[in-house]
């Protein structure tokens, strides 16, 4: 068996590259897409611990001190590439990433909210992504995001909800609070 050893392939005419690969084994900006042991992804649930962001300024919305995000979770079913940094997805190259937020309702009497941010390099500043809360007339709500965001190298996604809500259920059964992205191109 041979293995070749190679940084970059170029195109046909060699007057561009079509696929570069870092010292970490994932594909460059040439080819984003990623298949095998490296595919950067991640997959966690149950949250565990969570504060306030110190000084976040998003810039669609003025209730930004009000909300607590995760910092961490009870259960990583899949973390490859290292997307997951204190409980927020943190994109390490440019790239139109996957992402999956849901969180259940806890109590009949107790409402839930989700928000769905998009944070800068530096975790302070960004954009509210996505907000949906829950009436406080049934059990066992979950709400859910599903979308696909373009972000640069070292943005960053953090799950939370209002501070006037309930906390975000701990359990890693039906109705729990669950996060997962992938690089997908």
């Amino acid at each position: 068996m041979s293995k070749l050893l190679v940084d970059e392939i170029a195109s046909k005419t060699g007057t561009a590259d079509a696929l570069t690969i870092d010292s970490n084994g994932n594909l460059t900006a040439a080819q984003k897409l990623l298949y095998g042991p490296n595919h950067p992804m991640f997959s966690v649930r149950g949250r565990e611990n969570y504060a306030q962001i110190t000084g976040l300024a998003l810039s669609n919305t003025t209730d930004e001190g009000n909300t607590t995000y995760i910092t961490s979770w009870d259960i990583t079913e899949v973390d490859r590439g290292n997307l997951l940094s204190n409980g927020r997805l943190v994109a390490p190259v440019n790239g139109i990433y996957e992402i999956t937020a849901m969180s259940g309702q806890a109590t009949a009497t107790n409402y839930r909210a989700l928000i769905v941010v998009k944070l800068n390099a530096s975790g302070t500043s960004g954009e509210q992504i996505y907000r949906a809360w829950t009436a406080n007339d049934y059990s066992w709500y979950t709400l859910g995001y599903h979308g696909f965001l373009d972000l640069n190298a070292g943005e960053q996604i953090a799950i939370g909800w209002n501070t006037a809500y309930s906390t975000h259920h701990t359990s890693d059964h039906e109705g729990a609070t669950l996060f997962s992205a992938k690089l997908i191109g």
